[in-house]
C-alpha cells in the first residue's frame, strides 16, 4: 500500500494541521508564521498569544480605557463597564476634548482655560474658573460667595449665581447692577437702589435704609422720610401751611390753582397787600380806610368808601347816585362817575361845578348854568327854564323872556318904538347912529320942540 501526503487546508498549521492560524493573511502551514500581521486579539512571532490584559487589537497594538481593564474586549477594545477616566467613545479610544473630564467624559471642567484641564482627574494647571474651588476645581462657591476663588461676595436678595454673581430677582438693599456689585449712588437707596433719597444733603442718605442722619428735605417725613407732607403741608418738617384752592405741591407750596383767599405769591404765601383781597388778592377794598378791609372777604369794618355799597362794599352806586353810601344824586346829560359824580358831558339844566352839584346863581340858568335870565328881578328866574315868574326884563319878551325884541321896539314888553336912522337897542332904544327927522333925545323920545325940525331936531 502507499501513503498519499498533503498540506495544512488554508488557516491551519502544525502537526496534524491542528493548530489555527490568527492572521490577516494565509500562515505558513507548517510554523504559523504570518506574511503580515496577526489577526485582532492576538500577538506573537505566529499570532498564537492571546493579548495581554489591556491590549487588544491585531498584533496587540491597541490599548484599553476601560474602567476594569479585564472587561476590555481583546478584539475590539470595547469596555463591558465602560471607559476609563480621560476617554470615551464605543471603544473608549476618543480622548475627552477640551472641557471635559473623568470616566466617559461624563464631568466638566472649571478652569481658567479648559486647555489646561487634566482630562482624567480635572485638576486645572493655572486654576479655577470664577464660581468653582477645591484642588480640582468641583466644588461651587459657597452661598454668597462668588467670581475667582470665590472671593466676591454677592449682594443679593436670594442666592444669586456661583460664577458671576447674577441673580433673576432683585438685589440687596444698597446694591444694584447687573449683578448687584455697585452701591447705590448717591441720593438712592434701598433693593437695587430703587428708593430715593429725601435728605437735606443726600450724603448723608443710608443706602440701605435711606434713613437721613441730617433730617428730612423739605415736603417730606417720617422716621425714613419716605412720607411726603400730609395734604395742606409742605416745605422742612412739613411746618408750611399751604393756601391754595387745590393740593400744593409738598416740597415748595406750589399751588395747581389759584391761591386761597388773602393770599398771593408764587406759593401763596403772601398775605394780601393793603387794600385787595380774596383769590390770589384779585379784589380790590373799598374801604373808607382800606387798613380795615378784611384781605379774605374784603368786608369793610368802618364802612364803604364813596362809590361803593353793599355787605363787602363790592357794589357800584347805582346809575345816577354817587359818593359816601351812595346818597348824592348826579346832575348830569350822561351818567356820572360813581365816585365823585364828575360827568363825562355837561350839567344838567340847573347845575354847574366840577361835578355839577352847585345850583345855577341868581341870573344864570339852563346846561351848566351858560345862560343869563332876563327877568325884571333875576332872583324870579327859573334856574333850569329862564322863566321869569314877575315878568320880562326891558327888551326881551316871549314865555321864557329869551326873544329880543322886534327891530324897531325896545323896553319892558317890547312895547316902546325906536325912532333912530338905524336900528336902535333892544333895551333902553339908544339909537347907534342919528335919530329920526322930527326926533331928539338919549334914546331918541322926544319930539322936536316947536320952531325945530328933522333929524335930531
Amino acid at each position: 500500500f502507499y501513503f498519499i501526503i498533503s498540506e495544512c487546508l488554508s488557516g491551519r498549521f502544525g502537526r496534524n494541521c491542528t493548530k489555527s492560524c490568527h492572521c490577516s493573511e494565509t500562515c505558513n502551514h507548517i510554523n504559523g508564521l504570518c506574511p503580515g500581521v496577526c489577526d485582532a486579539g492576538y500577538t506573537g512571532y505566529n499570532c498564537q498569544e492571546e493579548c495581554e490584559v489591556g491590549r487588544f487589537g491585531r498584533n496587540c497594538r491597541g490599548t484599553c480605557h476601560c474602567i476594569d481593564e479585564e472587561s476590555c474586549d481583546r478584539i475590539t477594545g470595547k469596555c463591558s463597564d465602560g471607559c476609563s477616566a480621560g476617554y470615551t467613545g464605543d471603544f473608549c479610544q476618543q480622548k475627552c476634548e477640551v472641557g471635559r473630564f473623568g470616566s466617559n467624559c461624563r464631568r466638566t471642567c472649571h478652569c481658567i482655560d479648559d486647555e489646561n484641564c487634566d482630562r482624567i482627574t480635572g485638576k486645572c494647571s493655572d486654576g479655577c474658573s470664577a464660581g468653582y474651588t477645591g484642588d480640582f476645581c468641583q466644588q461651587k462657591c459657597l452661598s454668597g460667595r462668588f467670581g475667582r476663588n470665590c472671593t466676591k461676595i454677592h449682594h443679593c436678595y436670594a442666592r444669586c449665581n456661583h460664577i458671576h454673581g447674577l441673580f433673576p430677582g432683585v438685589c440687596e438693599a444698597g446694591y444694584t447692577g447687573y449683578n448687584c456689585q455697585e452701591e447705590c449712588e448717591v441720593g438712592r437707596f434701598g433693593r437695587n437702589c430703587r428708593g430715593t433719597c429725601h435728605c437735606i444733603d443726600d450724603e448723608n442718605c443710608d443706602r440701605i435704609t435711606g434713613k437721613c442722619s441730617d433730617g428730612c428735605s423739605a415736603g417730606y417725613t417720617g422716621d425714613f422720610c419716605q412720607q411726603k407732607c400730609l395734604s395742606g403741608r409742605f416745605g422742612r418738617n412739613c411746618t408750611k401751611s399751604c393756601h391754595c384752592s387745590e393740593t400744593c405741591n409738598n416740597i415748595i407750596g406750589l399751588c395747581p390753582g389759584v391761591c386761597d383767599a388773602g393770599y398771593t405769591g408764587y406759593n401763596c404765601q403772601e398775605e394780601c397787600e393793603v387794600s385787595r383781597f380774596g383769590r390770589n388778592c384779585r379784589g380790590t377794598c373799598h374801604c373808607i380806610d382800606d387798613e380795615s378791609c378784611d384781605r379774605i372777604t374784603g368786608k369793610c369794618s368802618d364802612g364803604c368808601s364813596a362809590g361803593y355799597t353793599g355787605d363787602f362794599c363790592q357794589q357800584k352806586c347805582l346809575s345816577g347816585r354817587f359818593g359816601r353810601n351812595c346818597t348824592k344824586s348826579c346832575h348830569c346829560s350822561e351818567t356820572c362817575n360813581h365816585i365823585n359824580g364828575l360827568c363825562p358831558g355837561v350839567c344838567d339844566e340847573g347845575y354847574t361845578g366840577y361835578n355839577c352839584q352847585e345850583e345855577c346863581e341868581v341870573g344864570r340858568f339852563g346846561s351848566n348854568c351858560r345862560r343869563t335870565c332876563h327877568c325884571i328881578d333875576d332872583e324870579n328866574c327859573d334856574r333850569i327854564t329862564g322863566k321869569c315868574s314877575d315878568g320880562c326884563s326891558a327888551g326881551y319878551t316871549g314865555d321864557f323872556c329869551h326873544q329880543k325884541c322886534l327891530s324897531g321896539r325896545f323896553g319892558p314888553e317890547c312895547t316902546k318904538f325906536c325912532h333912530c336912522s338905524e336900528t336902535c337897542n333892544h333895551i333902553h332904544g339908544l339909537c347907534p347912529g342919528v335919530c329920526e327927522a322930527g326926533y331928539t333925545g338919549y334914546n331918541c323920545q322926544k319930539e322936536c320942540e316947536a320952531g325945530r325940525f328933522g333929524s335930531n331936531c
